[in-house]
Protein backbone atom coordinates (compact mmCIF):
# COMPACT_ATOMS: atom_id res chain seq x y z
CA UNK A 1 0.00 0.00 0.00
CA UNK A 2 1.55 3.26 -1.10
CA UNK A 3 1.32 6.13 1.33
CA UNK A 4 2.46 9.74 1.11
CA UNK A 5 2.49 12.83 3.29
CA UNK A 6 -1.26 13.29 2.70
CA UNK A 7 -2.12 9.84 4.03
CA UNK A 8 -4.17 9.49 7.18
CA UNK A 9 -4.52 7.04 10.02
CA UNK A 10 -7.88 6.80 11.76
CA UNK A 11 -8.07 5.90 15.44
CA UNK A 12 -11.59 5.13 16.66
CA UNK A 13 -12.36 5.51 20.35
CA UNK A 14 -14.99 6.30 22.95
CA UNK A 15 -15.75 9.70 24.45
CA UNK A 16 -13.61 8.85 27.47
CA UNK A 17 -10.80 7.74 25.18
CA UNK A 18 -10.99 10.89 23.08
CA UNK A 19 -10.62 13.33 25.96
CA UNK A 20 -8.02 11.13 27.63
CA UNK A 21 -5.87 11.26 24.47
CA UNK A 22 -6.34 15.01 24.02
CA UNK A 23 -5.45 15.72 27.64
CA UNK A 24 -2.42 13.44 27.91
CA UNK A 25 -1.23 13.70 24.27
CA UNK A 26 -0.48 9.99 24.50
CA UNK A 27 -1.72 6.79 22.93
CA UNK A 28 -1.81 3.37 24.56
CA UNK A 29 -0.53 0.13 23.05
CA UNK A 30 -2.31 -2.86 24.59
CA UNK A 31 -1.02 -6.37 25.27
CA UNK A 32 -2.14 -8.35 22.19
CA UNK A 33 -3.83 -10.98 24.37
CA UNK A 34 -6.43 -8.40 25.40
CA UNK A 35 -7.36 -7.05 21.96
CA UNK A 36 -10.74 -7.48 20.26
CA UNK A 37 -9.41 -10.30 18.06
CA UNK A 38 -8.83 -13.28 20.37
CA UNK A 39 -6.66 -15.03 17.76
CA UNK A 40 -3.96 -12.34 17.55
CA UNK A 41 -0.51 -13.83 16.86
CA UNK A 42 -1.96 -17.38 17.03
CA UNK A 43 -3.74 -16.75 13.74
CA UNK A 44 -0.47 -15.34 12.49
CA UNK A 45 1.24 -18.62 13.23
CA UNK A 46 -1.29 -20.50 11.12
CA UNK A 47 -1.08 -18.02 8.27
CA UNK A 48 2.69 -18.02 8.28
CA UNK A 49 2.74 -21.81 8.38
CA UNK A 50 0.69 -21.86 5.16
CA UNK A 51 3.09 -19.35 3.62
CA UNK A 52 6.17 -21.39 4.58
CA UNK A 53 4.59 -24.64 3.39
CA UNK A 54 4.40 -23.33 -0.18
CA UNK A 55 8.10 -22.49 -0.32
CA UNK A 56 9.28 -25.58 1.52
CA UNK A 57 7.21 -27.82 -0.74
CA UNK A 58 8.64 -26.22 -3.88
CA UNK A 59 12.17 -26.39 -2.49
CA UNK A 60 11.98 -30.09 -1.54
CA UNK A 61 10.32 -30.98 -4.85
CA UNK A 62 13.07 -29.27 -6.83
CA UNK A 63 15.99 -30.56 -4.76
CA UNK A 64 14.76 -34.16 -4.60
CA UNK A 65 15.06 -34.34 -8.40
CA UNK A 66 18.79 -33.68 -8.13
CA UNK A 67 19.69 -35.29 -4.79
CA UNK A 68 19.20 -39.07 -4.43
CA UNK A 69 19.79 -39.04 -0.65
CA UNK A 70 17.15 -36.36 -0.23
CA UNK A 71 14.73 -38.27 -2.49
CA UNK A 72 15.18 -41.40 -0.38
CA UNK A 73 14.48 -39.36 2.76
CA UNK A 74 11.27 -38.02 1.22
CA UNK A 75 10.10 -41.47 0.09
CA UNK A 76 10.73 -42.99 3.54
CA UNK A 77 8.93 -40.21 5.42
CA UNK A 78 5.57 -40.01 3.70
CA UNK A 79 6.18 -37.80 0.68
CA UNK A 80 6.72 -34.12 0.01
CA UNK A 81 3.34 -32.86 1.25
CA UNK A 82 3.57 -34.49 4.66
CA UNK A 83 7.20 -33.46 5.12
CA UNK A 84 6.59 -29.86 4.01
CA UNK A 85 3.62 -29.59 6.38
CA UNK A 86 5.65 -30.85 9.33
CA UNK A 87 8.68 -28.74 8.43
CA UNK A 88 6.62 -25.55 8.25
CA UNK A 89 5.10 -26.21 11.66
CA UNK A 90 8.38 -27.28 13.27
CA UNK A 91 10.23 -24.27 11.88
CA UNK A 92 7.83 -21.85 13.58
CA UNK A 93 7.69 -23.90 16.80
CA UNK A 94 11.47 -24.03 17.13
CA UNK A 95 11.96 -20.33 16.42
CA UNK A 96 9.12 -19.31 18.73
CA UNK A 97 10.47 -21.56 21.47
CA UNK A 98 13.90 -20.00 21.05
CA UNK A 99 12.44 -16.51 21.31
CA UNK A 100 10.50 -17.28 24.48
CA UNK A 101 13.46 -19.10 26.01
CA UNK A 102 15.70 -16.10 25.45
CA UNK A 103 13.17 -13.53 26.64
CA UNK A 104 10.31 -15.18 28.58
CA UNK A 105 8.99 -11.96 30.12
CA UNK A 106 8.05 -10.20 26.90
CA UNK A 107 4.77 -8.26 26.72
CA UNK A 108 3.81 -7.75 23.05
CA UNK A 109 1.84 -4.48 22.85
CA UNK A 110 -0.04 -3.28 19.79
CA UNK A 111 -1.45 0.12 18.79
CA UNK A 112 -3.97 -0.09 15.97
CA UNK A 113 -5.05 2.44 13.37
CA UNK A 114 -7.49 2.16 10.51
CA UNK A 115 -6.12 2.91 7.05
CA UNK A 116 -9.03 2.20 4.74
CA UNK A 117 -10.30 3.92 1.62
CA UNK A 118 -13.77 3.09 2.91
CA UNK A 119 -13.42 5.78 5.59
CA UNK A 120 -14.77 8.24 2.98
CA UNK A 121 -13.35 11.56 4.16
CA UNK A 122 -15.39 12.46 7.26
CA UNK A 123 -17.87 9.60 7.36
CA UNK A 124 -15.79 6.79 8.77
CA UNK A 125 -16.59 3.08 8.83
CA UNK A 126 -19.96 2.00 10.19
CA UNK A 127 -18.42 -1.20 11.56
CA UNK A 128 -15.97 0.87 13.57
CA UNK A 129 -18.64 3.22 14.92
CA UNK A 130 -20.56 0.16 16.05
CA UNK A 131 -17.57 -1.55 17.59
CA UNK A 132 -15.67 1.28 19.26
CA UNK A 133 -18.38 3.79 19.95
CA UNK A 134 -21.55 2.13 21.17
CA UNK A 135 -22.74 5.56 22.25
CA UNK A 136 -21.69 7.33 19.08
CA UNK A 137 -17.93 7.23 19.28
CA UNK A 138 -15.19 9.49 17.92
CA UNK A 139 -12.31 9.17 15.49
CA UNK A 140 -9.01 10.98 15.66
CA UNK A 141 -7.38 11.33 12.25
CA UNK A 142 -3.58 11.35 12.40
CA UNK A 143 -1.01 12.42 9.84
CA UNK A 144 0.59 9.18 8.69
CA UNK A 145 4.18 10.32 8.19
CA UNK A 146 4.38 12.37 11.39
CA UNK A 147 2.84 9.58 13.47
CA UNK A 148 5.46 7.10 12.30
CA UNK A 149 8.17 9.66 13.07
CA UNK A 150 6.80 9.81 16.62
CA UNK A 151 6.84 6.02 16.88
CA UNK A 152 10.40 5.77 15.56
CA UNK A 153 11.44 8.23 18.27
CA UNK A 154 9.70 5.97 20.77
CA UNK A 155 11.53 2.88 19.54
CA UNK A 156 14.91 4.60 19.75
CA UNK A 157 14.33 6.13 23.19
CA UNK A 158 13.64 2.93 25.18
CA UNK A 159 15.02 -0.53 25.79
CA UNK A 160 12.71 -3.14 24.33
CA UNK A 161 13.05 -6.48 22.61
CA UNK A 162 11.45 -5.52 19.33
CA UNK A 163 9.42 -2.77 17.71
CA UNK A 164 8.01 -2.04 14.29
CA UNK A 165 5.01 -0.98 12.25
CA UNK A 166 3.25 -1.86 9.02
CA UNK A 167 0.09 -2.90 7.21
CA UNK A 168 -1.81 -5.90 8.50
CA UNK A 169 -1.96 -8.91 6.16
CA UNK A 170 -5.38 -10.57 5.95
CA UNK A 171 -4.58 -13.24 3.37
CA UNK A 172 -3.07 -16.39 4.92
CA UNK A 173 -1.88 -17.61 1.52
CA UNK A 174 0.44 -14.75 0.66
CA UNK A 175 2.16 -11.87 2.39
CA UNK A 176 1.45 -8.29 1.43
CA UNK A 177 3.65 -6.65 -1.17
CA UNK A 178 5.88 -5.31 1.57
CA UNK A 179 9.66 -5.28 1.22
CA UNK A 180 10.23 -5.58 4.96
CA UNK A 181 7.92 -8.56 5.29
CA UNK A 182 9.53 -10.28 2.32
CA UNK A 183 12.92 -9.83 3.97
CA UNK A 184 11.73 -11.44 7.20
CA UNK A 185 9.90 -14.20 5.35
CA UNK A 186 13.08 -15.06 3.42
CA UNK A 187 15.01 -15.31 6.70
CA UNK A 188 12.47 -17.85 7.94
CA UNK A 189 12.60 -19.80 4.68
CA UNK A 190 16.39 -19.94 4.87
CA UNK A 191 16.20 -21.28 8.43
CA UNK A 192 13.61 -23.86 7.32
CA UNK A 193 16.05 -25.10 4.67
CA UNK A 194 18.83 -25.49 7.24
CA UNK A 195 16.47 -27.31 9.60
CA UNK A 196 15.38 -29.68 6.84
CA UNK A 197 18.96 -30.46 5.78
CA UNK A 198 19.92 -31.16 9.40
CA UNK A 199 17.27 -33.89 9.44
CA UNK A 200 18.23 -35.34 6.09
CA UNK A 201 21.93 -35.51 6.96
CA UNK A 202 21.38 -36.13 10.72
CA UNK A 203 23.41 -33.11 11.83
CA UNK A 204 22.71 -30.96 14.94
CA UNK A 205 19.55 -28.84 14.83
CA UNK A 206 20.49 -25.29 13.82
CA UNK A 207 20.10 -22.58 16.45
CA UNK A 208 17.89 -19.66 15.34
CA UNK A 209 20.08 -16.99 16.95
CA UNK A 210 18.65 -13.54 17.63
CA UNK A 211 17.61 -12.19 14.23
CA UNK A 212 15.46 -15.18 13.20
CA UNK A 213 13.08 -14.90 16.21
CA UNK A 214 12.74 -11.18 15.49
CA UNK A 215 11.82 -11.97 11.89
CA UNK A 216 9.19 -14.41 13.11
CA UNK A 217 7.73 -11.93 15.60
CA UNK A 218 7.53 -9.24 12.94
CA UNK A 219 5.59 -11.52 10.59
CA UNK A 220 3.26 -12.81 13.32
CA UNK A 221 2.47 -9.26 14.41
CA UNK A 222 1.30 -8.41 10.90
CA UNK A 223 -1.21 -11.23 10.30
CA UNK A 224 -4.91 -10.98 11.20
CA UNK A 225 -8.10 -12.90 10.44
CA UNK A 226 -9.71 -11.98 7.11
CA UNK A 227 -12.96 -11.10 8.89
CA UNK A 228 -11.30 -7.82 9.94
CA UNK A 229 -10.23 -6.92 6.39
CA UNK A 230 -12.55 -3.89 6.12
CA UNK A 231 -10.52 -2.09 8.80
CA UNK A 232 -7.45 -1.87 6.58
CA UNK A 233 -5.47 -1.89 9.80
CA UNK A 234 -2.07 -0.30 10.18
CA UNK A 235 -0.37 -1.19 13.42
CA UNK A 236 2.56 -0.21 15.57
CA UNK A 237 3.94 -2.86 17.90
CA UNK A 238 6.51 -2.94 20.67
CA UNK A 239 7.58 -5.96 22.70
CA UNK A 240 8.28 -4.52 26.15
CA UNK A 241 9.88 -6.25 29.13
CA UNK A 242 7.61 -7.26 32.01
CA UNK A 243 10.69 -7.95 34.13
CA UNK A 244 13.17 -5.07 33.57
CA UNK A 245 15.54 -6.30 36.30
CA UNK A 246 16.16 -9.59 34.52
CA UNK A 247 16.37 -7.85 31.15
CA UNK A 248 18.91 -5.38 32.54
CA UNK A 249 21.28 -8.25 33.32
CA UNK A 250 21.27 -9.13 29.63
CA UNK A 251 21.94 -5.51 28.66
CA UNK A 252 24.74 -5.29 31.25
CA UNK A 253 26.37 -8.28 29.61
CA UNK A 254 25.97 -7.34 25.95
CA UNK A 255 25.60 -3.54 25.96
CA UNK A 256 26.57 -2.04 29.34
CA UNK A 257 26.72 1.49 27.92
CA UNK A 258 23.05 1.57 26.92
CA UNK A 259 21.51 4.12 29.29
CA UNK A 260 18.00 4.13 27.82
CA UNK A 261 15.16 3.39 30.26
CA UNK A 262 12.79 0.45 29.97
CA UNK A 263 9.23 1.01 28.88
CA UNK A 264 6.98 0.82 31.93
CA UNK A 265 4.02 -1.55 31.72
CA UNK A 266 0.77 -0.20 33.19
CA UNK A 267 -2.53 -1.90 33.93
CA UNK A 268 -6.13 -0.82 33.52
CA UNK A 269 -9.38 -2.48 34.50
CA UNK A 270 -11.20 -4.17 31.65
CA UNK A 271 -14.83 -3.64 30.67
CA UNK A 272 -15.88 -6.57 32.88
CA UNK A 273 -14.50 -4.75 35.93
CA UNK A 274 -12.18 -7.66 36.74
CA UNK A 275 -9.42 -8.18 34.17
CA UNK A 276 -6.32 -6.03 34.44
CA UNK A 277 -5.18 -5.24 30.90
CA UNK A 278 -1.45 -4.55 30.45
CA UNK A 279 -0.51 -1.60 28.23
CA UNK A 280 2.30 0.86 27.59
CA UNK A 281 2.05 4.61 27.07
CA UNK A 282 3.38 5.93 23.79
CA UNK A 283 4.62 9.41 22.89
CA UNK A 284 5.01 10.69 26.46
CA UNK A 285 6.70 14.08 26.40
CA UNK A 286 7.36 14.13 22.65
CA UNK A 287 4.89 16.93 21.99
CA UNK A 288 1.38 17.40 20.68
CA UNK A 289 0.14 14.42 18.75
CA UNK A 290 -0.07 14.94 14.95
CA UNK A 291 -3.88 15.00 14.90
CA UNK A 292 -5.27 16.70 11.79
CA UNK A 293 -8.94 16.49 12.65
CA UNK A 294 -11.60 14.76 14.72
CA UNK A 295 -14.80 13.16 13.46
CA UNK A 296 -17.77 12.80 15.81
CA UNK A 297 -19.56 9.51 15.22
CA UNK A 298 -23.23 9.05 14.33
CA UNK A 299 -25.45 10.28 17.18
CA UNK A 300 -28.66 12.24 17.48
CA UNK A 301 -26.68 14.95 19.33
CA UNK A 302 -23.57 14.77 17.15
CA UNK A 303 -23.58 18.50 16.32
CA UNK A 304 -23.72 19.42 20.02
CA UNK A 305 -20.89 16.99 20.67
CA UNK A 306 -18.85 18.48 17.85
CA UNK A 307 -19.28 21.98 19.24
CA UNK A 308 -18.23 20.83 22.71
CA UNK A 309 -15.09 19.24 21.26
CA UNK A 310 -14.27 22.51 19.44
CA UNK A 311 -14.59 24.46 22.70
CA UNK A 312 -12.42 21.91 24.52
CA UNK A 313 -9.73 22.10 21.84
CA UNK A 314 -9.75 25.91 21.89
CA UNK A 315 -9.35 25.98 25.68
CA UNK A 316 -6.33 23.68 25.41
CA UNK A 317 -4.72 25.64 22.59
CA UNK A 318 -5.46 22.90 20.06
CA UNK A 319 -7.94 24.81 17.90
CA UNK A 320 -5.86 24.00 14.78
CA UNK A 321 -7.56 20.58 14.90
CA UNK A 322 -10.71 20.65 12.78
CA UNK A 323 -13.88 18.92 14.00
CA UNK A 324 -16.54 17.32 11.79
CA UNK A 325 -19.61 15.11 12.24
CA UNK A 326 -20.07 11.83 10.42
CA UNK A 327 -22.87 11.87 7.84
CA UNK A 328 -23.69 8.20 8.39
CA UNK A 329 -27.34 8.00 9.58
CA UNK A 330 -26.72 5.37 12.26
CA UNK A 331 -27.99 6.01 15.78
CA UNK A 332 -26.90 2.81 17.49
CA UNK A 333 -27.65 1.74 21.04
CA UNK A 334 -28.17 5.25 22.39
CA UNK A 335 -31.52 5.79 20.65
Amino acid sequence: MNKDSKSELWHYTTEEGLFGILKSQQLWATDYRYLNDSTELQYGRKGLQVELFQYIYAFIEDESKKNHLLKDFVDKNGGIKIIATNEAKDTIDIIWGGAMEMEPSLTPCILSFCFSKENNDNEGLLSQWRGYGRDGGYALIFNFIKTLEFFDQEINAFKHSFGGHGDVCYDPHSLTNDTQLFKHRDQLIDFARKLFYSRVYKTPTPYPGAEIPKALVHCLSRFKHHGFREEGEYRCFMFAYADPKSAQKVYDKHDPNDQRPFKEIHFRIGSNGIDRKPYIKLFEGIGNLPIDRIVVGPHRDKEKRAEFVRIYLKNRGLNHIKVYSSDIPYLGAHV
